[in-house]
């Protein structure tokens, strides 16, 4: 056995993967990945200055609770958002929160298009584990105008007849140092 593997359909436009490893060189230990195809419609605005976002900011649309195995394991975290905004020249944002810590971890923008354009905007990021708790990892998404947003959609409406999915990814490596 080199490991094991398990998919979860939410019921809700939502599709988990789980797996703990002990694959070849064992480096990766945890992983999960959320896939969102639910249309979802926000209106909370990022601003676009020279500051982290703040856990107000933006709506929230995809949440993932993860455990890592060791505080001393390196956590790589990446998400791909598809959003549009229903105003012309709308700088959108995403940014990535642990729990209710005010400030982003990371953040990553796309310069404002055509309304209802829609965009992808990817984000990475890694971190030392520093618990072995539940931890959950937030996506948020604004513009830095007043809009209504289109998660996984266009102009308020799904598209692609729910294939178009957003993903957060948590995968947690072995340290070296142990």
């Amino acid at each position: 056995v080199i490991g094991w593997f398990r998919m979860n359909a939410t019921g809700s436009g939502e599709l988990d993967t789980f797996g703990v490893s002990n694959i070849a060189d064992g480096s990766v230990k945890n992983v999960i990945h959320r896939i969102s195809s639910d249309l979802v419609t926000g209106a909370t605005t990022v601003p676009f200055d020279d500051t982290p976002p703040l856990i107000g900011e933006g709506d929230e649309y995809m949440a993932v609770p993860f455990r890592p195995t060791n505080v001393n394991n390196k956590i790589k975290i990446s998400s791909l958002v598809h959003i549009s905004s229903s105003a012309d020249q709308n700088s959108m944002v995403a940014a990535l929160f642990q729990d209710a810590t005010s400030q982003s971890l990371s953040a990553s923008f796309i310069d404002g298009g055509a309304a209802n354009e829609q965009n992808q905007i990817s984000l990475d990021h890694t971190m030392e584990a520093g618990t072995v708790a539940i931890t959950t990892f937030r996506i948020r998404v604004g513009g830095d105008g007043a809009a209504t947003n289109s998660f996984n959609g266009d102009a308020s409406a799904r598209k692609y007849g729910g294939v178009v999915g957003s993903y957060i990814r948590v995968e947690e490596e072995e340290s070296q140092l142990q």
